[in-house]
């Protein structure tokens, strides 16, 4: 149970780090396109 526990919590954690990071890049993306502009 703990395995499965520390498994859920690491998918978790992966998730919320890769949205986190898709959010940051497009905000980036945005930012840069507006200097640009």
């Amino acid at each position: 149970m703990r395995i499965t526990f520390f498994v859920v919590t690491t998918r978790r954690t992966r998730f919320t780090f890769l949205r986190a990071a898709w959010r940051l890049r497009t905000t980036f993306f945005w930012a840069t396109q507006g200097e640009q502009d």
